[in-house]
């Protein structure tokens, strides 16, 4: 409802709900069940597209479709030596070893940052639970227990007017959605709630 009246065309960038084809062939390129919240969040929209307005969703990032988030996963999960572990975590229930891990499945992404489901959490984690990954920085936040957290946190931030319309996007006829800098996680090196990860 928010962003029907604030952002129309952001609303207009969000694609059709996946199918339950869509959904099972996406299991299986993925080689792993995934959960119920998940499969929520993409029947009702195999993410979004910049036809005819340049958007963004969940904290100014773009979320995917079954098809870009498979390609990810893909990418992870081809043999490379050269992967990092990760600097740091800012709670515990997150693994370190690999920053290019195939069970983090993304659902969302701003360049080298991404939002993705944790689908191999250390044993203090949540398996499903919802994590941002730096890459250009190492670094892995968490951001709720689920997919349905994430989005409840959404409409809560939306509602409460951490959100706005970028005013540069704007000026170029486009709808792009900025946050308050408590709630950017994208910009977390600058932001209060995240200062405990700052070296």
């Amino acid at each position: 409802d928010w962003l029907s009246a604030n952002a129309p065309k952001i609303v207009d960038n969000l694609n059709p709900p996946a199918t339950e084809t869509e959904l099972r062939d996406a299991e299986e390129s993925l080689g792993m069940q995934m959960p119920p919240e998940w499969h929520e969040l993409y029947r009702g929209h195999n993410g979004m597209n910049s036809d005819a307005n340049f958007g963004s969703l969940f904290f100014g990032m773009q979320f995917l479709t079954l098809e870009e988030s498979i390609a990810d996963h893909k990418e992870n999960s081809a043999p490379v030596d050269s992967w990092l572990p990760v600097r740091r975590a800012s709670d515990a229930g997150i693994r370190t070893d690999d920053m290019h891990n195939p069970n983090w499945i993304a659902i969302a992404n701003s360049g080298e940052t991404l939002i993705r489901v944790d689908m191999l959490p250390e044993s203090t984690g949540m398996k499903g639970q919802v994590i941002f990954t730096d890459h250009a920085d190492d670094t892995v936040i968490l951001l709720g227990t689920s997919v349905a957290e994430l989005i409840s946190n959404f409409a809560n931030d939306l509602e409460a007017g951490r959100y706005f319309l970028n005013k540069e996007a704007l000026e170029n006829g486009d709808q792009f959605l900025g946050c308050d800098p408590d709630i950017d996680v994208v910009n977390w090196s600058f932001s209060p709630r995240w200062k405990h990860l700052r070296q």
